[in-house]
């Protein structure tokens, strides 16, 4: 089963950080992550592709301008092949390991 987190970002990079490395905690190696971002200007894409060359989960696209989270989105569902999808905002702090098997399980058992 592959998964596919959906993170749009524009700017924010403190909020960025915190819900990437959360995500990064609380999932494993079947979630792989699309971080598209909307032409920040704060630092946030430095900091995503460091991240991207630690993780190979971690997939960063960059828009030119600020297309908005609904493009954003629809190009992270474009471009990921993945049994699910998740969709998050980056101001996310994610707690719980498991989350995310929680709700596949759920999504999966109501077709």
């Amino acid at each position: 089963m592959r998964v596919n987190v959906i993170i749009t970002t524009f700017n924010r990079i403190n909020l960025t950080r915190i819900c990437l490395e959360t995500l990064l905690q609380t999932t494993g190696p079947q979630c792989g992550i699309t971080v598209v971002d909307n032409a920040s200007s704060d630092g946030t894409i430095p900091y995503l592709e460091t991240m991207a060359a630690r993780s190979d989960r971690i997939k960063i696209y960059r828009l030119a301008r600020n297309m908005g989270v609904s493009v954003g989105v629809n190009l992270g569902l474009a471009v990921a092949d993945a049994d699910y999808h998740v969709k998050l905002d980056n101001d996310i702090e994610l707690r719980k390991p498991g989350w995310l098997e929680e709700m596949i399980a759920i999504a999966g058992g109501n077709p």
